[in-house]
């Protein structure tokens, strides 16, 4: 026998949405508790008003709400039924009860707000707040909530109608629900009716300038064409409504903030257009253009590029390629570190035009002496690299700590540079520079030479990697020493520290940056060890085919170090190779056969003398 309620014709009732029909159609039919959800449903009215009568006596509550569609009173908002609603709210259904079961949760009146129905918010409104001294304010801060974060103007306007006294927090949560929510209507309808603060005024600019906030009020909800244009005339709204377009109100610079997340070039784009300062600058005294010298954020994700639209917009507007950061670095050397020669070329032509390019970019270097050069070798940016040497850049230059672009380009720069076969871009830099005449025997202060950085470059040993071996022997050939001592950077669980292989996001631990790490401006010891050879670091970073060619050419298995180590007490006790057992095996290995070798030597002189 059928539930009471239920339509024998099942035909979509007038007026309501087909699709949402099909996902109801089968709904409720085996749950006597939502046979009034299936006579809203079926727009059986006769047997609606049967049943409403019977709620709270048998197995029915006027309020249940069902997990997929809730209350009958929010199936009523979605079949926009409104003699249902009626029916509904005169025998005192409530228009926010939550299903509990969807996040964020619905009611009828959040499923009025969120469709822009508002003739049935207003009914609802009527039952609940409407002509009642008694409801309490927090009501109307709640449906003030609701209809801003939604952005329905007609409805916002609606609520602040219904009551007065609105207090400056209420009314400030309402401006930056709306800025959140990109909705430009609704924040123009509050800009006109009530006067912010100057700093309410400059934190909504910089939430403006950020991503649209979703229905739970996090940050980079799915946008569209349309969304990205309202949030331009937002920013043009807020700027004309006194907001400052180069204020720091949340400690940050928004125009770098916008100019680092590609999806949002068109917040950067209003920004500049209404007066923001192309060269304004960070914490560490860098502009936009300092950051989009490498590749920037690409929506939610961990994908990240060149943003060329948003470099072109900051030279248009008079963004400078030579000014310094704190350390002295220049847009111009993050270009020639994280880009390539189309974003690079497109960075010079923002050079004075009263200066030779040539010159220029020759001439340009930070506060330790560091190169445009230095920073292409360092990034492994060969086509750089190739119009730098051919534009005269001095190959053999050396910053204050003695490192020159060969070693920048020895060194690995990044995490992924140090695994195979990531490599091979800086093994081609090093074999430019070398055919331009670098001298392969210069050291830096820490007493580096380009053994010690092949030696951080993780290698299994396994013979694949003969251009990394090649290379080795070719510097040995030319007089680098195979046991030169020297200062590492070590990886200490305790503190924490970073050994050089870092993070791909940063531009890493090399040049300037080593003193920095091994002269940290606190009062902890650095993470560092005098005195290890080359062997000390391959055993430590796993280089494991460097280690055989070390070996092969002389190197000492009984070479300590500060702290009395010698190269094969490094292998256990190296936290980077923690994840290789493999590779500390073949080191092992690599040691053990070395050592029997040099005994079997020693055996055959002895037996000889």
């Amino acid at each position: 026998m059928p539930l009471t309620g239920l339509s024998s014709a099942r035909l979509v009732p007038p007026g309501m949405n087909g699709r949402l029909w099909m996902q109801m159609k089968d709904a409720f039919n085996d749950d006597p508790k939502a046979r009034l959800h299936a006579c809203v449903r079926d727009n059986d009215m006769s047997a609606l008003r049967n049943l409403v009568p019977l709620c709270g006596t048998v197995d029915l509550e006027l309020n249940y709400c069902d997990p997929d569609f809730g209350s009958a009173l929010q199936v009523a908002v979605l079949c926009d039924n409104m003699t249902a609603a009626g029916i509904l709210l005169d025998a005192g259904a409530n228009p926010w009860a939550s299903n509990g079961f969807t996040e964020p949760q619905t009611s009828a009146i959040e499923t009025a707000i969120q469709t822009g129905n508002r003739d049935m918010f207003t009914r609802m409104c009527e039952k609940t707040v409407l002509g009642d001294s008694k409801i309490p304010q927090q009501v109307h801060r709640a449906l003030l909530n609701r209809t801003t974060i939604h952005g329905q103007t007609a409805m916002v306007e609606d609520v602040l109608g219904w009551a007065d006294g609105w207090s400056e927090a209420v009314l400030e949560n309402a401006l930056g629900d709306a800025v959140s929510g990109w909705h430009v209507e609704v924040v123009r309808l509050l800009l006109a009716r009530f006067r912010y603060s100057p700093l309410c005024i400059n934190l909504s600019l910089c939430r403006a300038a950020d991503f649209k906030s979703d229905l739970l009020s996090l940050p980079r909800a799915e946008c569209n064409g349309l969304d990205y244009v309202n949030q331009q005339e937002l920013i043009g709204c807020l700027i004309g409504a006194g907001a400052d377009p180069n204020s720091n109100a949340e400690g940050l610079n928004i125009v770098i903030e916008a100019a680092t997340w590609a999806d949002l070039v068109g917040a950067l784009k209003a920004l500049l257009d209404k007066g923001a300062d192309p060269n304004g600058r960070g914490p560490a005294g860098e502009t936009a253009l300092h950051h989009l010298g490498s590749p920037v954020h690409v929506k939610k994700g961990p994908k990240r590029c060149l943003h060329e639209t948003g470099i072109r917009l900051l030279l248009q507007h008079g963004a400078s390629v030579t000014i310094q950061d704190e350390l002295g670095n220049t847009p111009l050397h993050f270009a020639a570190f994280g880009s390539n020669m189309h974003i690079f070329s497109l960075y010079t032509t923002g050079l004075p035009v009263d200066s030779p390019h040539n010159d220029a970019l020759k001439s340009i270097k930070n506060n330790s002496g560091e190169t445009l050069l230095h920073w292409a070798a360092a990034g492994k940016k060969i086509d750089i690299l190739r119009f730098l040497l051919l534009s005269g850049a001095d190959v053999n230059a050396a910053n204050d700590n003695g490192w020159t672009p060969l070693m920048c380009a020895v060194a690995p720069s990044t995490a992924t540079e140090t695994s195979v076969p990531s490599y091979y871009k800086a093994l081609q830099a090093v074999r430019i520079i070398l055919d331009h005449g670098a001298d392969p025997l210069a050291c830096t202060a820490e007493g580096w030479t380009p053994l010690h950085c092949l030696s951080l470059y993780l290698d299994d040993g396994d013979g694949n990697n003969n251009e990394l071996a090649d290379l080795a022997k070719e510097f040995i050939t030319r007089g680098i020493p195979v046991d030169a001592r020297a200062t590492m950077l070590a990886v200490s669980t305790n503190s924490g520290r970073k050994s050089l292989r870092v993070p791909n996001r940063e531009v890493g631990i090399w040049g300037s940056r080593v003193v920095e790490h091994l002269q940290p401006n606190s009062n902890k010891s650095p993470a560092t060890t005098k005195d290890r050879t080359p062997l000390h670091w391959a055993m430590f970073h796993g280089a494991a085919g460097l280690a055989r060619v070390l070996l092969a050419n002389g190197a000492d298995v009984n070479a300590v170090d500060e702290r009395n180590c010698r190269p094969a007490d490094l292998i256990n006790t190296s936290p980077l190779l923690q994840t290789h057992p493999d590779i500390r095996a073949r080191l092992t290995r690599i040691l053990v056969d070395a050592t029997n070798s040099s005994v079997e030597y020693s055996q055959k002189q002895q037996q000889a003398t």
